[in-house]
């Protein structure tokens, strides 16, 4: 037997010597940088040493359902996004004297109803006339419009669905013009003023509107306020909605997931507010 065999031999039983002793098998071998690396015989065994899972869902009661199903009280944590939208349970997260891989996991990536995604998509830029009114056909079922009062201190009126369409569509935009010019010596000054006019020929134009919609699919119903502000550029008008409270809106949506999730965990698992 050649030298350089019975001292790899030898190497690789002073290798398998110094593992630390654990009830998962492995096996000292030669790895391609020319030392040494321990590898699992788990694939050679009839079943996994734990499990390893990545379950995802996008439903709360379905994520309840899974975390409650697997969870052990002493060892499952689940984490709550603060900003809404989902959370991570970890089933086999351990303790500081028990810690655990952390390989198997549950997530809750929660999407936005089509109707609340499509109001979000709608204020993030100025629309034209065409796209309000198609905004405000397709939805027609979950929009209720309003005009502000003619006088002040009235009340608001209601419009139907049809009437605000209406008057968006048949606008008019009127300008006018006064310039001024002043010439001296060394310098000539002009400057020009523009009022831009713009009406609805069919009744008032709507002011805003209230958006009924659930934020996500397992949520409460909620009355979301629009205002609707026109912009005239070059005599062809745009118009600007804006939800009316935004950040209270997403706040109140993101306590809302948390208490779910809290309520219906807290006895199968530590629940607590943060990312991991």
């Amino acid at each position: 037997m050649e030298a350089n065999v019975v001292q790899k031999i030898t190497e690789l039983a002073l290798a398998g010597r110094d593992l630390p002793q654990r009830d998962h098998p492995g096996i000292v071998l030669p790895s391609a940088d020319g030392g040494w690396e321990v590898q699992s015989l788990e694939h050679l065994e009839d079943q996994p040493y734990r499990q390893r899972v990545r379950y995802r869902t996008n439903r709360i009661s379905d994520f309840v359902r899974y975390v409650e199903a697997e969870a052990l009280e002493a060892e499952t944590a689940v984490f709550v996004r603060p900003e809404g939208g989902g959370g991570v349970a970890i089933i086999d997260f351990g303790s500081h004297s028990d810690p655990r891989w952390g390989e198997h996991r549950a997530h809750l990536d929660m999407k936005r109803t089509p109707e609340y995604l499509a109001l979000l998509q709608v204020v993030e830029r100025h629309q034209p006339q065409r796209g309000l009114i198609e905004f405000l056909e397709d939805w027609r079922d979950l929009i209720s419009p309003y005009a502000r009062a003619l006088e002040e201190g009235g009340q608001d009126e209601f419009l139907s669905v049809g009437q605000a369409i209406t008057s968006v569509r048949r606008i008019e935009v009127k300008g006018t013009e006064s310039q001024t010019t002043e010439d001296e010596d060394f310098r000539k000054i002009r400057s020009a003023m523009e009022t831009v006019e713009a009406r609805s020929r069919k009744g008032q134009l709507p002011a805003g509107f209230t958006f009924t919609c659930k934020p996500y699919p397992e949520l409460q119903q909620r009355n979301i306020d629009v205002r609707i502000s026109m912009l005239t550029t070059q005599n062809t008008p745009h118009f600007s909605l804006r939800i009316v409270g935004q950040g209270a809106l997403d706040e109140a949506v993101a306590e809302e997931v948390e208490l779910d999730i809290t309520s219906r965990l807290n006895q199968k698992a530590r629940v607590f507010v943060g990312a991991v």
